[in-house]
């Protein structure tokens, strides 16, 4: 037991309920997983988890879920779920639209799969955040790696760059803090990649912007363009606002 909650070394799955990913834990021997018995959690913060139900929870052959690495967490005590209060997003949190469909995150602890958020305020000084995603528009399905540093966002694409992609999303990467400078001498091509790339006939172009209703956080926008496109219709496209996009009343971060 530590001032986090209990401490834990365990696989924790991503299951299917109530129309979204949900993180859970299972509590038996995972050898027999045909009826796993166990809890559901709310990430509240990096490697820190609080029970969202009073009772145990069966789920149907577990294996078949998506799982993070074996790892470090800490549950927090029980809490029902009235008794929760609505908090706000760390600093520098982005909110990922469910139409990009993420593949692979660096690190694991910094990704909230039930609300879609890559946690702010990563514990490491100069730490960066790493997203490979799938996109689909215009009839163009690509894959493109982001990766969060503090001066801003470079992007590139996998499928062109597959030997960078697997560089970047490692199993040691997906399990620690990595500073962007410490990244950079590992892989020091992406000190060439920017915001923007081209695909096919298309500028990709990747922001992040402000939701007026929920600071600090901001939403993920991966702009679309073709190459004839005026300089101007470009600017339009991407300066379109989205702030009508629904949230849940609490998003299980803490501050």
């Amino acid at each position: 037991m530590t001032n986090k909650g209990i401490q834990m070394t365990s696989i924790v799955h991503k299951v299917p309920s109530k129309g979204k990913e949900r993180y859970f834990l299972c509590l038996e021997n995972q050898d027999h997983p045909s009826n796993a018995v166990g809890i559901f959690l709310r990430k509240i913060g990096y490697n820190v988890s609080q029970r969202t139900e009073e009772s145990l929870v069966e789920i149907q052959d577990l294996m078949s879920h998506a799982s993070a690495h074996r790892s470090t967490i800490y549950i927090t005590a029980s809490q029902r779920q009235h008794d929760i209060e609505p908090r706000t997003a760390l600093e520098g949190s982005i909110y990922v639209p469910p139409e990009y469909m993420v593949r692979d995150v660096v690190p694991e602890a910094a990704w909230d799969c039930e609300n879609r958020i890559l946690l702010g305020k990563i514990p490491c000084s100069g730490g960066i955040r790493a997203l490979k995603v799938r996109v689909s528009e215009y009839g163009l399905c690509f894959t493109v790696a982001l990766v969060f540093q503090p001066l801003g966002i470079v992007v590139f694409d996998c499928d062109r760059s597959p030997r960078i992609s697997s560089q970047l999303f490692t199993r040691t990467h997906r399990r620690s803090f990595l500073n962007w400078n410490e990244l950079l001498s590992k892989i020091p091509v992406l000190r060439n990649f920017s915001e923007e790339l081209e695909i096919a006939q298309f500028n990709i172009h990747v922001r992040t912007e402000a939701l007026a209703h929920v600071l600090p956080l901001r939403q993920l926008h991966i702009g679309v363009a073709r190459k004839s496109m005026h300089l101007s219709n470009l600017t339009a496209l991407f300066s379109e606002t989205t702030n009508d996009v629904l949230f849940p009343d609490s998003f299980g971060i803490i501050g």
